[in-house]
């Protein structure tokens, strides 16, 4: 099923602090329309992008807590792409266990073909004192292979990869309720029995190098805080791994707010290292509106941080970053209520993404260069849905000048086009800018700063209409403008 919808357009924040001060303030990134497919199941709790098929288009895979409404059992849904940012119909299979809570995509056995890993908080609908680890492989075609579960040692909300015992095999990180599991892969898709390192926390969990050992680390959703009096904010822990599987920690910084909900990874400052974005429910300030905190990575194991920035309501668990808006900055998308918001550069716009509390990814589905949005969503009525959301380029505007108006024929004229647009800021330097005189093309210009110029001798005596035609490109729509050029004999 297929449906599609329109964005509803609520607020700009401006003059909120974000990331950096550097940071040119632009109008955040828009996008076209919202198209909403079956994802197989219902209650939608993780959602990754990846080529499954190696057909070089992205496809999209959501894990969801119900097979039906009985949930029994949870689901993964794989929806192969057309590369034009549509999607085939979803093909399901079984997670494993009850309540999937989190899935990746690697390739863990090394035969080139990307596997699935999903964690479900409970073993079954009667037995959530531990959890399982689902292995789908991959076929390379984009179909799966039946699940083979595997114990977490404790109810798990959170998965991710790596080398964790530095033996050239990937294993799986898992975050459970009791700590950090470590389930060493023996490089076949198969794994030995978790070792666990304690933690606490819910579980949530991202993983990377934070110090720069070579030795994947994690950083989990440590404590919740209180918003009660006194105010105590909540924790995220950051444990660094000893390279035999285990790992040393958590070391606690505070989220900034209360009930941090939601982890991602991205290098927002764009210094080579992996940050930490974190959501938090709640504000410290402003107790009805969630916030977005940034923990910048100094690569050594240390983290510095911004101010929060509040979202306007309450947040759900998840987020993402990457460049939204193509200005070459890293973005935010945040799931809030029944909407997505997209923060760029300090600014906030609320996408409507067709319904109930989301989870959120950002890549290029149909290969336009731009990033858009996939927000796997519940729709209340049939399910869950992917919801995607195709970025559209922004309108410019092209002005022609004349540097003699009038001139005489044979005399050397100058014209300068400058192309505007008040959504993403200038156009890149180089640009190829076409003048017209009428229908005929007459010469270019190369742009610098958004200005392209073009001069000719060759106009004849009369009243011509020069145009500058702006041909646009990934996230810039094309544009022209003319002027009307006298020449005298």
């Amino acid at each position: 099923m297929k449906r599609v919808g329109y964005f509803s357009l609520l607020s700009i924040s401006v003059g909120m602090l974000f990331v950096a001060a550097a940071w040119a303030i632009v109008p955040p990134a828009d996008f076209a329309h919202a198209v909403g497919y079956s994802a197989g199941g219902f209650s939608p709790v993780s959602v990754a992008v990846a080529d499954l098929n190696g057909d070089g288009k992205l496809d999209i895979v959501i894990a969801n807590q119900c097979v039906d409404n009985t949930c029994a059992t949870g689901t993964v849904g794989v929806l192969l792409g057309n590369g034009d940012g549509t999607f085939q119909a979803v093909v399901t299979y079984a997670s494993g266990g009850n309540k999937p809570a989190a899935l990746t995509v690697a390739d863990v056995n090394k035969d080139g073909k990307p596997d699935v890993l999903v964690v479900n908080a409970c073993v079954s609908s009667t037995n959530c004192s531990d959890g399982l680890l689902g292995m789908l492989l991959g076929n390379g075609d984009g179909s799966l292979q039946d699940v083979v579960t595997y114990s977490t040692g404790g109810s798990a909300y959170g998965v991710g990869t790596g080398d964790a015992n530095h033996d050239g095999k990937l294993d799986a990180i898992v975050g459970t309720v009791n700590g950090v599991a470590s389930l060493i892969g023996n490089g076949d898709g198969t794994f030995k029995s978790p070792i666990h390192s304690v933690a606490g926390g819910y579980g949530y969990l991202v993983v990377a190098d934070f110090n720069g050992d070579g030795i994947p680390d994690a950083a989990v959703d440590l404590q919740p805080g209180s918003s009660r009096n006194p105010r105590v904010n909540g924790q995220i822990g950051v444990l660094f791994g000893n390279g035999d599987g285990t790992f040393n920690g958590p070391f606690g910084i505070d989220s900034g707010g209360f009930f941090p909900q939601g982890l991602a990874l991205a290098d927002m400052d764009r210094d080579g290292h992996v940050d930490i974005l974190v959501a938090n429910k709640l504000g410290h300030v402003n107790e009805t509106a969630g916030s977005v905190v940034i923990f910048y990575s100094n690569g050594r194991g240390g983290f510095t941080t911004n101010f929060p920035l509040s979202i306007g309501g309450t947040t759900a668990a998840v987020l993402a970053g990457g460049d939204l808006n193509g200005d070459g900055v890293p973005d935010v998308a945040v799931s809030e209520g029944n909407l997505t918001t997209v923060i760029t550069n300090g600014q906030v716009r609320h996408h409507d993404a067709l319904g109930g509390p989301t989870v959120i990814a950002i890549a290029d589905l149909n290969g336009d260069g731009q990033a858009d949005l996939v927000a796997a969503v519940e729709c209340f009525n049939c399910g869950s849905e992917a919801s995607v959301l195709l970025s559209k380029p922004a309108p410019t505007k092209t002005t022609v000048t004349s540097s003699l108006n009038p001139s005489k024929a044979g005399q050397a004229v100058t014209f300068t086009a400058t192309v505007t647009c008040s959504q993403r800021g200038p156009i890149a330097d180089g640009t190829v800018i076409s003048f017209f005189d009428g229908a005929k093309k007459i010469g270019t210009g190369v742009s610098s700063g958004s200005v392209a110029t073009f001069t000719t001798t060759s106009l004849s005596a009369g009243t011509h209409t020069i145009k500058a035609k702006f041909s646009g490109y990934v996230y810039f729509k094309t544009s022209s403008g003319t002027v009307k050029q006298v020449v005298n004999p």
